[in-house]
């Protein structure tokens, strides 16, 4: 089981939007190194699974259609993918297989530990992404603000 191109430049392309909230099919490419060409393929899918929304003009551009944090990694790849079905013996009600079968219920757990890990946000991932570019050592520490109240005969000074 393998993500096909496609799927992998959508799920870069929907984390571009999530730390760009909006941006050119051009900027998004040069950043996430999608070959301009399947670029527009990519857009197109995800608009048409509403995922994302495009913007003709001067200010135009592409943006998520949802806020990141509604949108999930398995939204985006069902999107180019299709809907995830690692075996389809498990939604045929006429397979062949004498019922109950282990290996269906093999796949059909599989598929669920997949769903659930698909079910990260894209928001999710962005927060991490910043994270990990943004290490804890280079990120500007505030001092607490601290009050001292002095006290003179019961009363504050």
């Amino acid at each position: 089981m393998q993500l096909s191109r496609q799927a992998q430049y959508a799920i870069r392309t929907a984390l571009d939007l999530a730390l760009h909230p909006q941006g050119r099919r051009a900027d998004i490419a040069a950043r996430q190194g999608i070959p301009p060409s399947l670029m527009a393929r990519v857009i197109a899918a995800l608009s048409r699974t509403g995922l994302v929304r495009t913007y003709r003009g001067v200010g135009g551009g592409v943006r998520l259609a949802r806020r990141p944090e509604a949108v999930t990694l398995g939204e985006v790849v069902a999107a180019v993918e299709g809907p995830l079905a690692i075996n389809l013996c498990v939604y045929w009600g006429d397979c062949p297989c004498r019922q109950p079968c282990p290996v269906r219920a093999v796949f059909a757990r599989t598929e669920g530990a997949v769903a659930r890990e698909l079910a990260v946000t894209v928001g999710d991932l962005a927060r991490q992404w910043r994270e990990i570019r943004e290490p804890r050592s280079s990120r500007i520490e505030r001092p607490a603000i601290r009050r001292t109240i002095h006290m003179k005969g019961g009363k504050r000074t």
